[in-house]
C-alpha cells in the first residue's frame, strides 16, 4: 500500500510555483528522475505524459556550476548541456523540463500535467466541452462525477484497470473498457481530481477522449469515429435499483 502525498494546493501551491531555484545541476539524469526530484522538492504533484520518453537523459544546469562538477565532466558532456542562468521560479523549472523533451505545461486543477503540445490543445477544447455537456447530465449524478479524489496506482498499471477502477469507485457503470487500448504505464500519484479529469487525462495520451451525453459517458478518438462507450445510469434508474 502507498503512502498517500499530501500535494501542496491553493496558496501554498502558488507559493510554491513562485519558488526561487538558484542553484540546480543534473549531468545526463534521466528525465522521469529528474520530474520525480523536483516534485518532490517543491511538492508538486506532476503525471509525465506517456509518451514522453522517461529514460530519456537531459543535462542542465541553473545558475553558476559548482567546482566539483568542473573537474569530472568531460567535454562531450559540457557541450550537450543546457546552461541556463538562475535564479528561476518552481514555474519556470516546470517549463523548462517540459522544453527539454518538446513539451508543454498544463494546470489542471492542483495537478501539473507534462504533455505534447498538441494534446494540450485538444485537452482544453474536450474540457471546454465537457463542462459544457455536464448541464445535460442527470442532476442526481453530478455529485458523484464532480467528487474530487486523490488516486495512486503503481507500476506497470493497465490503464483499463485504471479507468475500471475509477469508475466503480465513483458508482459509474460501464461497459466496452476492452477498447482502451493494452498498456502498462508508470506509477501515478495525482492530488483529488474528478472522475472526469482523471479520465479525460489518462485518455488523451493514447488519442481518445471522454464526452458527456445525457445518460452515458463515450470514448470517443481525436476525429470523433470511435463509438465505444462508458455507460452511466439515468437518475431514474438509479432510483429503481
Amino acid at each position: 500500500m502507498q503512502t498517500k502525498t499530501s500535494w501542496l494546493t491553493g496558496k501554498s501551491r502558488t507559493k510554491a510555483m513562485d519558488a526561487q531555484i538558484t542553484h540546480l545541476v543534473w549531468m545526463n539524469v534521466p528525465y522521469r528522475q529528474a520530474v520525480s526530484r523536483i516534485s518532490d522538492l517543491l511538492h508538486l504533484a506532476i503525471w509525465v505524459d506517456r509518451r514522453l520518453d522517461p529514460d530519456a537523459s537531459i543535462a542542465v544546469q541553473i545558475g553558476p556550476k559548482p567546482p566539483q562538477v568542473m573537474d569530472w565532466e568531460g567535454e562531450q558532456e559540457a557541450a550537450e548541456m543546457r546552461v541556463v542562468p538562475g535564479p528561476l521560479s518552481g514555474t519556470q523549472v516546470l517549463k523548462l523540463l517540459a522544453e527539454l523533451r518538446n513539451a508543454v505545461v498544463v494546470e489542471v486543477d492542483d495537478l501539473i500535467f507534462l504533455t505534447l503540445s498538441e494534446t494540450a490543445t485538444i485537452l482544453s477544447e474536450r474540457r471546454k466541452t465537457n463542462r459544457v455537456a455536464f448541464k445535460q447530465c442527470a442532476s442526481g449524478l453530478r455529485t458523484s462525477l464532480l467528487r474530487k479524489t486523490a488516486v495512486q496506482w503503481p507500476d506497470y498499471t493497465q490503464p483499463r484497470e485504471l479507468a475500471t477502477q475509477w469508475c466503480q469507485a465513483e458508482g459509474v457503470k460501464h461497459s466496452n473498457i476492452e477498447a482502451i487500448p493494452y498498456d502498462r504505464i508508470a506509477a501515478g500519484d495525482l492530488p483529488p481530481l474528478t472522475l472526469l479529469d482523471r479520465l479525460t487525462l489518462l485518455m488523451v495520451q493514447y488519442g481518445q477522449g471522454v464526452k458527456f451525453e445525457s445518460d452515458q459517458l463515450r470514448l470517443v478518438s481525436d476525429n470523433q469515429t470511435s463509438q465505444q462507450s462508458l455507460q452511466i445510469p439515468t437518475t431514474d434508474s438509479v432510483s429503481s435499483g
